[in-house]
């Protein structure tokens, strides 16, 4: 028997409703489709922003500032979450890597508390190579995590120098809108 969470999670994978399935939701899906599902989750942030930049933006009524600086605002915003998702997959690489690290830790620390009760008064070959090794993967996951920091700073960066140049795209668009809305009410 079935349950209904699993009845679901199948529904969502295998469309019944050939018309609700939509094999191109987003114009970004065929650089996605040669992907394993180990990054799926991955991809699947990626999705939106990358479709987002590569669609055109929709045309609407705008003000003349929204016209001027609007492609230019959205732009801005789309870099910022892009660089956001960039960030948040190394994020989950290291977490990865670390909890991989530390379950190694945890498990030399056990192996070294053994070998340290069978010869409890003289270190054991297999006792000081247990403790070489603990100490070259402590030293892994320090190396992990500066890699971490060093590989996230420049997105940091980055994205702090988007939000203000977003930041200022909207400021124009705002001082512009401003200026016609002045100038509507002049005349």
């Amino acid at each position: 028997m079935i349950d209904v969470y699993t009845l679901a999670r199948i529904k969502s994978k295998y469309p019944v409703d050939d018309s609700s399935y939509s094999p191109r939701r987003f114009a970004a899906d065929y650089m996605f489709q040669s992907q394993s599902s180990k990054y799926a989750g991955t991809w699947e942030k990626e999705r939106y922003v990358l479709s987002a930049a590569l669609s055109a933006p929709e045309v609407k009524t705008e003000s003349l500032a929204d016209q001027v600086f609007g492609n230019q605002a959205r732009q801005q915003k789309l870099q910022v979450a892009h660089d956001g998702s960039l960030i948040a997959a190394r994020y989950e690489l290291y977490r990865r890597h670390i909890r991989d690290i530390q379950h190694r830790l945890s498990e030399l620390q056990g192996e070294l508390s053994i070998q340290k009760m069978l010869s409890p008064m003289t270190p054991s070959k297999p006792q000081l190579d247990l403790e070489k090794l603990l100490i070259n993967t402590e030293a892994q996951k320090r190396d992990t995590e500066l890699a971490f920091w060093s590989d996230t700073v420049k997105l940091r960066q980055q994205m702090f120098a988007g939000i203000g140049e977003y930041q200022a795209a909207k400021h124009r668009t705002d001082i512009f809108k401003n200026l016609e809305v002045e100038d509507a009410n002049q005349t």
